[in-house]
């Protein structure tokens, strides 16, 4: 009986797993061609049972919430903050969900390492939802401001105040503020343009790449904007309103927050131009807001609608000239080449270009490095629509000659194709050999370009001339990183120079030896994630409008937050999925409520694998 069961399961899982391939050859080839179109749950009765509930949400009800939590005391919205974090340490929201994550990113959902990702999944969710909640709440204690910033310091005209990061250790942060450089707060234009008194609901659209982003768009316009809001989720993680709609609940509730399923496009169109819509915040492609300003317009709500938005980018990243050590290059290498791979680069902060010293004498040794990198680090399926066409479109631009594919091991739980890494020569800057067409708009695939920029052996002409790539050449301004070796962070003039390049880097999140992950995951900790401020206009969005982030109390000229680590520190290498159990120990250990709590279910997962363990040993003993 329990061999049949099991091939149940199995035939169960086929047709699901069948499903979904089905559903991503007929997405569109581009990242986002308008509004996201919609999708099928690979779990239809569970979906349907959850659309119905979904389809009540009354918008006009919604927005006569909006000035009664508006106008809520601190006290309330304190209140019902920590028991949205009561309902996240609950852990009741880890159930039913994740196989249906596994089976759209392509892997084999019974598979040992589908089940060590999914776990690493659960537990960087819950986290990072959990450390935001957190941070949160030390702004309406009041405690933000004088536990989040200890000091101000003054470098090349910005006020900067160091922030004690929770990210990992080693890791420091900084905000960087300009109240005195003509650009006006963008959180300033919003809170001008919405009226005291207006009637009107937040639409939230969700995001397709990652689980909890959609989570902290929602908790940022409601507790930093004091908005009531619509989340719309993303057609392709449908799967997420279940776990959504348990950490929501006190607010959902309260009638404070609602959640619909993604629709089509027509459905799309009809929600944005609702009366009742007066506020509209995107992560995703600038198509998708052009397609919404468009809307706003077709239907005269232009001039009333505010859209913010995070667009992505062309991330660079700059490997600073100098002496490096062996370990230095294999590490910073390593977090280059991960942070491409990570879900087969349809991430924002994916980076898309390297830029080298020509004249640097350990160019190639960090080059061969990469490589390497690239082929040892498990190759994940490119499950994101588009994927393919979008590499074979951005490797067109160069000579066969100049593009090298890396190749490197699928992992043995996927089901769906894969991409390996490709390298673009863009060749050496200002040169008339020079091609930048990787650089002008965001690949969303495995292509990381070179560019090479001659410096005489100069580090202050390198730092230069990189800042202006990534300036003037690069599309986009959300992110940044920097790998920089000891021997210049550790010489006071040298340092200095890098400080001089970062002030003068129009990006939102700028992170030295560290992935821009890092960049987003400091908004727990009190920076803050967005585009470079006043470069971007409706009609010309960019990377974005806004920023989200418990900067505390939204200091005044924020215009970026830099992010630090030594160049080898182990603890912050996040190259590596942990096992399964080791991720449902931490999850069991960090997002508990209290030590007792903890230490219960501590023991209950022990004891669980134990059992589950032996109960194999004794099975295979009778055999």
């Amino acid at each position: 009986k329990r061999k049949k069961k099991r091939e149940e399961r199995r035939k169960r899982r086929s047709e699901r797993m069948l499903a979904a391939r089905t559903l991503v050859t007929a997405r569109p080839t581009s990242r986002v061609r308008s509004f996201p179109t919609t999708t099928t749950t690979t779990t239809t009765t569970r979906r349907r049972r959850m659309s119905a509930m979904a389809a009540a949400v009354d918008l006009a009800q919604l927005s006569s919430k909006s000035s009664e939590w508006r106008k809520a005391p601190a006290s309330t919205k304190l209140q019902l903050l920590t028991s949205v974090l009561e309902s996240l340490e609950s852990l009741e929201w880890k159930k039913n969900w994740i196989e249906d994550q596994m089976i759209l990113e392509g892997l084999e959902p019974d598979c040992a390492n589908s089940r060590n990702y999914g776990a690493a999944q659960q537990f960087a969710f819950g986290l990072v939802v959990k450390n935001y909640l957190q941070a949160l709440k030390q702004n309406f204690e009041g405690k933000g401001e004088s536990e989040a910033y200890k000091a101000c310091d003054q470098k090349h005209g910005f006020d900067v105040f160091p922030f004690k990061s929770s990210i990992a250790p080693k890791v420091s942060g900084e905000v960087w503020c300009n109240r005195d450089d003509g650009v006006q707060d963008e959180i300033g234009l919003e809170e001008t343009k919405t009226k005291e008194g207006k009637e009107y609901v937040c639409l939230v659209l969700g995001a397709g790449n990652q689980n909890f982003l959609s989570m902290i768009d929602v908790l940022d316009r409601v507790f930093m904007h004091s908005e009531v809001v619509l989340l719309k989720h993303h057609p392709l993680r449908p799967f997420l309103y279940g776990p959504y709609a348990h950490i929501l609940q006190p607010l959902i509730s309260l009638g404070y927050v609602e959640m619909i399923y993604d629709e089509g496009i027509q459905a799309s169109e009809k929600l944005v131009s609702d009366p009742s819509i007066g506020h509209v915040h995107v992560t995703g492609a600038g198509a998708t807001h052009d397609a919404i300003v468009k809307t706003l317009a077709a239907s005269g709500k232009a001039s009333t609608v505010q859209v913010s938005c995070e667009l992505g980018c062309v991330t660079p990243w700059i490997a600073v000239p100098g002496k490096w050590g062996e370990k230095e290059i294999q590490f910073q290498s390593k977090l280059l080449a991960y942070t491409k791979k990570l879900g087969a680069g349809a991430n924002c902060l994916s980076p898309q270009v390297l830029i080298l010293d020509e004249d640097w004498d350990q160019k190639d040794a960090f080059l061969d490095s990469l490589k390497h990198a690239f082929s040892k680090l498990p190759t994940p399926p490119a499950y994101y629509p588009g994927a393919h066409k979008r590499l074979e479109a951005m490797a067109s631009f160069y000579e066969d000659s100049k593009t090298t594919e890396v190749v490197g091991k699928p992992l043995s739980s996927a089901v769906k194709p894969s991409l390996n890494p490709v390298l673009l020569d863009c060749g050496i800057y200002e040169s008339s050999q020079f091609v930048d067409d990787a650089l002008k708009s965001e690949a969303f695939c495995p292509v990381l370009a070179v560019v090479r920029v001659k410096s005489g052996g100069d580090l202050s002409t390198f730092l230069t001339k990189a800042a202006d790539v990534c300036n003037v050449e690069c599309e986009g301004s959300l992110s940044c990183a920097i790998s920089l070796p000891s021997e210049v962070s550790k010489d006071t003039q040298g340092n200095g120079l890098v400080d001089e390049m970062i002030s003068k880097l129009k990006y939102g999140g700028i992170g030295v030896n560290v992935p821009t992950l890092f960049n987003y995951v400091s908004i727990t900790s009190g920076g803050g994630w967005g585009a470079h401020p006043g470069l971007y206009k409706p009609e010309n969005c960019g990377s974005g409008l806004g920023y989200i982030g418990a900067v505390s109390k939204r200091k005044a000229g924020y215009r970026k937050t830099v992010v630090r680590s030594p160049s080898v520190n182990a603890l912050a290498d996040v190259s590596a999925t942990p096992p399964a159990v080791l991720s449902d120990l931490l999850c069991n250990l960090l997002l508990s409520s209290s030590n007792l709590q903890a230490t219960q279910r501590i023991f209950s997962v022990l004891a669980s694998r134990s059992a589950s363990f032996f109960l194999r040993f004794f099975k295979g003993q009778q055999k």
